[in-house]
């Protein structure tokens, strides 16, 4: 939740300050009566969102906005949060609490390991979007594609040869450079 500046228009349009509700699409907290630690879950969801979000910085990806009033709204979203170094979708909320989370995900088998908060996910991980730590690409895994993870453990297998590749020109043109010197 927070308070952002909006296009308000009513005889003439002008920016006012509104209340923004930011929800994750598809993950919602279980029924507290259904859980051990009872309507103290919310609590400790939330405090996980938060610890998740400390930094401040997110991504906000609207799918659905509901007007409530003219300065007030809820925005249905994916939401991503930078977690340390890395972005974390809080559509995985459900693998990392598992029990005090719902929501659906869909997942497919990977051939490498894939990092998350709680450790990592192999063989099978959730659709989406993913932040390659060797390259910083960000690469999007479709449904029930592998293609994409069979590419990117090949790229990761070539990396050393690459490297060792560019290093090899980088003393050739520094040699070139000597004898044009």
């Amino acid at each position: 939740m927070g308070t952002y500046y909006v296009p308000v228009c009513k005889g003439g349009c002008q920016y006012v300050p509104a209340t923004i509700y930011v929800v994750q699409h598809g993950v919602r907290v279980v029924d507290p009566s259904k859980t051990p630690l009872g309507i103290l879950v919310a609590d400790f969801v939330g405090r996980h969102i938060k610890r998740i979000c400390a930094q401040g910085t997110a991504m906000v990806v609207p799918i659905d906005i509901i007007e409530l009033s003219p300065t007030t709204q809820i925005w249905i979203s994916d939401v991503y949060c930078l977690y340390y170094n890395q972005w974390f979708w809080l559509r995985l909320l459900p693998y990392e609490l598992p029990g005090d989370v719902v929501g659906e995900l869909e997942v497919v088998n990977a051939s490498m390991y894939v990092d998350r908060l709680a450790g990592p996910s192999w063989p099978l991980v959730p659709a989406g979007w993913y932040l390659d730590p060797l390259t910083k690409t960000v690469f999007r895994i479709p449904s029930n594609n592998t293609a994409v993870m069979a590419e990117l453990q090949k790229a990761r297998e070539r990396l050393p040869a690459l490297e060792a590749e560019l290093a090899n020109k980088t003393a050739q043109l520094a040699q070139l450079n000597a004898t044009i010197a």
